[in-house]
């Protein structure tokens, strides 16, 4: 929500201020997503709320250090945010493959994980 409220804001200094705290943001997203290369995923439920609840991360923190850079701002690059909050995603959509192709979450339809990213090897 703070997100949203940064980028919707008129106020350059509150996606300053916002952009300042990627850092505390990454170590707890991280954490999130790695846990469960131990634990596994519970539920397909949950698979599909943490897959679209990172994705969201991802492209909202993007579009907000992109606004921030715009004005010269900024201190940290689109490509340096998109590194750190990738290798959890990626971690996460392995470990989802992987108990997919197990049985353990049935997907179906477009959200068939055998076409997705078919071009692109898991590193899993």
């Amino acid at each position: 929500m703070l997100l949203l409220a940064a980028l919707r804001s008129e106020y350059a200094e509150s996606r300053i201020s916002l952009s300042s705290h990627f850092s505390t943001f990454n170590t707890i997203y991280a954490v999130t997503l790695r846990k469960y290369a131990h634990t596994g995923i519970s539920s397909t439920e949950v698979a599909i709320m943490e897959v679209n609840q990172a994705y969201v991360a991802m492209k909202l923190w993007i579009m907000l250090v992109h606004r921030v850079n715009e004005r010269g701002r900024g201190d940290v690059s689109i490509i340096a945010v998109w590194n750190e909050l990738w290798g959890p995603y990626d971690s996460f959509l392995c470990v989802l493959e992987g108990e997919s192709r197990a049985g353990l979450h049935r997907v179906s339809g477009a959200a068939s994980l055998d076409g997705f990213g078919a071009d692109i090897p898991c590193r899993c």
